[in-house]
């Protein structure tokens, strides 16, 4: 990951706020480029990043990060610097939120070892209220569907030790 790919005033806001850079692969990183006003956006063959700032006013502004690469299909959408809020839990739902985007990317780019989830896209959806998942097999069969962050996390636990013989390697992200 190289961070100096990033806008430098965007830099600047994760700077200030204590936060960790979003999880980027380096080639999308090494092309992105400004879509609109505060969204960056690189696309490759198979492989996709959308990131940046959405919304207007007081209590509206968002952190969106969309990211699309091999079998992951990532989706954050999380309030931040918004005037009457605490920032802090703002700042909070954001590392978690990246936290949770570099446990789903190193999990696809690790491969899924259960034959039945070969060839199959992870969809999450995560904002301060709901992490809704779905993986779907080659053929587009949904196999597993979960409602919240435990859910997806037990699901990656399992997909990785499928017989529980090993602490679950999520458990930092917990909480």
């Amino acid at each position: 990951m190289n961070p100096i790919t990033l806008p430098e005033e965007m830099l600047r806001w994760f700077r200030e706020g204590g936060l960790p850079v979003p999880p980027l692969p380096p080639d999308l990183a090494a092309d992105l480029e400004e879509e609109a006003d505060g969204v960056f956006f690189a696309e490759l063959p198979g492989k996709s990043l959308r990131l940046g700032f959405a919304g207007y006013g007081l209590q509206s502004r968002r952190f969106e990060y969309e990211l699309k690469a091999g079998g992951l299909d990532l989706r954050l959408s999380i309030p931040c610097a918004r005037a009457l809020a605490d920032s802090e839990g703002d700042f909070d739902d954001l590392r978690r939120g990246f936290a949770l985007a570099k446990v789903c990317l190193a999990a696809s780019e690790r491969g899924w070892p259960r034959p039945e989830w070969a060839g199959g896209v992870l969809e999450v959806a995560f904002d301060e209220w709901l992490c809704e998942t779905r993986y779907r097999g080659g053929d587009g069969e949904v196999l597993f569907e979960g409602h919240d962050l435990d859910a997806l996390l037990d699901a990656l636990d399992s997909a990785f030790d499928p017989d529980g013989n090993s602490e679950r390697w999520t458990n930092w992200l917990r909480g």
